[in-house]
């Protein structure tokens, strides 16, 4: 069998804020069939240090899994999420649903805010007519440490 790797080292930066990712790629070919498959993996030590946060937060606004401080519901549909670190450079993505069975069909929109200095992420969940809703939510989000 014929095997040739492809190491994309060069490219690293690009995933240094999924955690400093490097990309291979591994290519595999024999006479009766050719293959390609893409990896991720870890490497120690390669692309910018970053911190993340995750979560999933019900339309109470209570925490139910994830690894920030605190979840705070301030009124309808406007959640806070509290991180005790500056959170003044990071990227938050959001979406509605909740913890397990169920939450497939979740409609309406949600955004989320990054402030310019701070320790909280700022969330709105809306229903599908627009209007200020408590959803339960997901987030993550990648900063610089």
């Amino acid at each position: 069998m014929n095997k040739r790797s492809l190491s994309l080292a060069r490219l690293s930066g690009i995933f240094g804020l999924l955690g400093g990712l490097l990309a291979v790629t591994y290519l595999a070919s024999s006479m009766a069939n050719a293959e390609t498959r893409l990896m991720f993996i870890p490497v120690p030590g390669e692309g910018p240090p970053v911190r993340v946060y995750y979560g999933s937060v019900q339309g109470i606004g209570s925490l139910e899994t994830g690894n920030i401080d605190l979840a705070i519901r301030s009124s309808e549909g406007i959640y806070s999420l509290e991180t005790g670190a500056n959170v003044s450079g990071c990227a938050i993505t959001v979406t509605k649903g909740s913890q397990g069975a169920g939450s497939a069909n979740v409609f309406g929109n949600i955004t989320a805010g990054v402030p310019s200095s701070g320790t909280a992420f700022s969330v709105r969940t809306r229903d599908s007519s627009g209007s200020l809703d408590d959803t339960d939510f997901h987030f993550i989000a990648i900063c610089p440490k």
